[in-house]
């Protein structure tokens, strides 16, 4: 008869642990990538969201309700708009009415290309705002 060598045998266990833990080793590596690629999938997505919630017609619509003519003649406030930038000014606005104004634009997502705030005394200032599209 003839008999399986024990060497045999433990030497094919060897072998089939060491390719187990090689393809084991393998797999977290393509884990690691994968997840990897995943983040910055997610933060590419989370930046698109991000951009389309700027750059949407319903901004420019909320820009265009918070500056009503009501509150604009009440603030002294100066509004050009062109087709990508709006511009407000005003050379003398209150401070309550400043604060009332920039908590409006700072609570929405508006692209704020430049920003100029002077104090003239204790109860004025002077304005410049520009937001882009």
């Amino acid at each position: 008869m003839n008999k399986i060598n024990p060497l045999h045998i433990i030497a094919l266990l060897f072998v089939l642990v060491l390719f187990l833990f090689v393809q084991v080793h393998r797999t977290k590596d393509e884990l690691t990538q994968e997840k990897e690629l995943f983040l910055q999938s997610k933060e590419l997505a989370q930046k698109t969201a991000a951009y389309k919630k700027l750059y949407s017609e319903k901004n420019k619509k909320s820009l265009k309700h918070i500056l009503m003519p009501s509150f604009v003649k009440k603030a002294n406030l100066h509004v050009k708009q062109n087709k990508n930038i709006f511009v407000i000014s005003s050379p003398s606005i209150s401070l309550s009415a400043l604060n009332l104004f920039l908590s409006r634009i700072f609570n929405g997502a508006y692209r704020i290309q430049k920003l100029e705030i002077q104090k003239i005394d204790e109860r004025t200032a002077s304005l410049y705002l520009e937001i882009v599209w």
